[in-house]
């Protein structure tokens, strides 16, 4: 991920890349329920890895990929 920005930044003469994001602020916050989501569902199932944990972070990981694209495209606000 890093090699194209580094291409585009050694062409464009190391200049500041301005990145403008809709829902950033949004973006932070839903991160930091998942992270306590994440956190919940490896208790609940007491510590360890099985299958049901596994579909449970594949599933929160594409609930936070959803909202996190639906806020990026102002979908939702």
């Amino acid at each position: 991920l890093p090699a194209p920005w580094l291409l585009f930044s050694l062409i464009n003469g190391l200049q500041p890349v301005p990145v403008s994001s809709n829902g950033l602020f949004c973006a932070i916050v839903l991160l930091f329920l998942m992270l306590l989501f994440v956190i919940s569902s490896i208790a609940s199932c007491k510590w360890r890895m099985n299958k049901i944990l596994g579909f449970t972070m594949f599933l929160l990981y594409f609930i936070f990929l959803i909202i996190s694209v639906m806020l990026e495209d102002r979908i939702i606000s």
